[in-house]
């Protein structure tokens, strides 16, 4: 138990209502058995064994060693992994393990390989993918000699590479695919070069289809411009990131079902900007590995990674990115104290003009104030963002539909890209704002029918990577999952809408054909949900 914070939060967990269940139920069993006096004596004494067996064995395995039937393991295992923030003195993943098949499990911490089981960035994975021709292992080619990607070594053969401003190559394919390092703080990252994605083998790790099936390929090259050199990613803001005093703000942040144009793709709204930070955090993908290790601290964390090296007006985003803090009763000052430091720095005054900060976090209310609304953020509910009256009339039209679907859907989480500003009295006001709708387990979905896919897809053990569509209008297709599969070609899944056009339906058609990848498609207006490729 020596990685809790508090000993006293190991009788919360499902392993510990086990062992309260097996040190109860025999005990008062037996003594209402023994009681009854109806049973010959032999049999008495097997269920004093019995009994004696759960307390003397059972239990102290469950107490001291964390060895329980597996699906009481399991449970435990995604548990620690949901409140591993919260709980845990260190960042660990926890999983269980395999103790005497197939009777007992024992949950472990797993090191290494396990650490931050949620970090699935495409290009700086360190967890061994299966590639082409059955290799066990993901390898690379660096200064001319092939290694391991999850080598011990690795991080050194990355940190020489970047100092030559070497290309390792990638050996997923005959030939190879060029990749770049890139510095990480005081770390090296291996990294997919830009717009290589679909020449690496769909099984490996560092494999992306066309961008063009999703919004992202409208805007990749123009607003979102990677730059192999430094690791950085240059991204242009199509919202204002500062306010003339006085003045009141009418942006709204685009919805997604107007299906109005949002420009030539030059520039990111603040829906787009969220939904590329979600993406390059990589939760828009699935795989069943993932199952109960994401929660808000996880979100947060790989989405201020992303924006470390991502460059806004000039800066790191991360300088001026407010991504709340995972709640926590016992730490709240030191929260407080946090938050209070990084907005006097973020947030300027030079005249009369003063600078806005964005916030990503996920919404627990939207409620009425004294004057206007406030928009209340889960894990920083002391700290309301205030709404005009005139922006949440507009957002409410806006994002009807997400707002519709959060409300119908109990499991699910609303998530709030804003930019806001800090009056001389100290109240956070909101200037422009998106919403996002995602699942349980952190995937955006943006209806009904999307959501019952990504459900069944997940059930039946699919990996996968959900399409976001940054700017692209809902008139136009885009591939709703590309689903992935292991040995073959990924396949493209698309929902054709119970309204679709001659228009959407010959350039859905259009982009089938320039994928050429497999497709499998879904008429709403048809009835229920296809057989899945699986």
């Amino acid at each position: 138990m020596g990685r809790w914070k508090r000993t006293s939060y190991f009788l919360m967990g499902p392993l510990m209502i086990w062992v309260v269940f097996i040190m109860a139920v025999p005990f008062f069993l037996a003594g209402a058995i023994i009681e009854l006096a109806v049973l010959p004596a032999v049999v008495n004494a097997v269920v004093k064994a019995a009994d004696l067996f759960c307390l003397a064995v059972v239990v102290p395995l469950g107490v001291f060693a964390d060895i329980a039937p597996p699906f009481v393991t399991r449970a435990e295992a995604n548990w620690r992994n949901r409140n591993s923030e919260r709980f845990f003195a260190e960042t660990i993943g926890w999983e269980d393990l395999s103790f005497l098949r197939p009777t007992l499990n024992r949950v472990r911490s797993t090191k290494g390989k396990h650490k931050d089981p949620d970090r699935r960035d495409a290009a700086s994975r360190v967890n061994a993918g299966r590639c082409k021709g059955g290799n066990v292992s993901r390898r690379v080619r660096i200064d001319g000699a092939e290694i391991v990607i999850d080598a011990e070594e690795m991080p050194t053969k990355l940190a020489a590479a970047f100092s030559r401003h070497e290309r390792p190559l990638c050996l997923c394919c005959a030939g190879g695919v060029p990749m770049y390092v890139a510095r990480f703080e005081d770390r090296h990252v291996l990294k997919r070069m830009p717009e290589t994605g679909p020449q690496h083998d769909p099984d490996c790790e560092s494999y992306e289809p066309p961008s063009g099936l999703t919004g992202l390929g409208a805007i990749e090259g123009d607003a979102i411009i990677e730059n192999p050199e430094d690791g950085t990613t240059l991204v242009k803001l199509g919202f204002g990131l500062s306010k003339l005093s006085g003045r009141v703000a009418l942006a709204v942040g685009e919805g997604g079902d107007s299906g109005e144009a949002r420009g030539d793709g030059a520039r990111l709204s603040l829906r787009a900007t969220l939904h590329y930070l979600w993406d390059r955090a990589e939760f828009n993908r699935w795989r069943p590995a993932m199952a109960g290790r994401r929660n808000w601290a996880v979100i947060r964390k790989f989405l201020t990674e992303a924006a470390l090296t991502t460059i806004a007006n000039g800066r790191p985003l991360s300088e001026f990115l407010y991504v709340p803090e995972m709640f926590d009763s016992d730490r709240e000052e030191a929260i407080l104290q946090g938050r209070a430091a990084f907005l006097s720095k973020a947030i300027q005054v030079q005249s009369n003009r003063h600078s806005l900060v964005i916030m990503i976090g996920e919404v627990k209310e939207i409620a009425t104030a004294r004057f206007g609304f406030k928009l209340v953020i889960k894990h920083a509910p002391r700290f309301p963002f205030m709404l005009a009256e005139d922006l949440h009339r507009r957002m409410s039209k806006a994002f009807a539909q997400e707002l519709a679907l959060w409300n119908a859907s109990p499991d699910s989480h609303l998530v709030a890209a804003a930019t806001f500003g800090i009056s001389v009295s100290g109240v956070a006001a909101i200037e422009a704002i998106a919403l996002m709708v995602v699942s349980e387990r952190w995937i955006p979905f943006d209806h009904r029918y999307e959501a019952n896919l990504i459900e069944a897809l997940i059930k039946r053990g699919g990996s996968f990577a959900k399409g976001l569509r940054y700017d692209l209008p809902s008139t136009k297709p885009m591939a709703n999952i590309i689903l992935r599969k292991e040995g073959s070609q990924p396949v493209a899944m698309y929902l054709i809408p119970d309204n679709a056009d001659a228009g959407y339906r010959e350039a859905l058609n259009r982009l089938i054909g320039e994928s050429g990848m497999p497709s499998w498609q879904w008429e709403i207006a048809s009835g229920p949900m296809p057989d899945l490729p699986l």
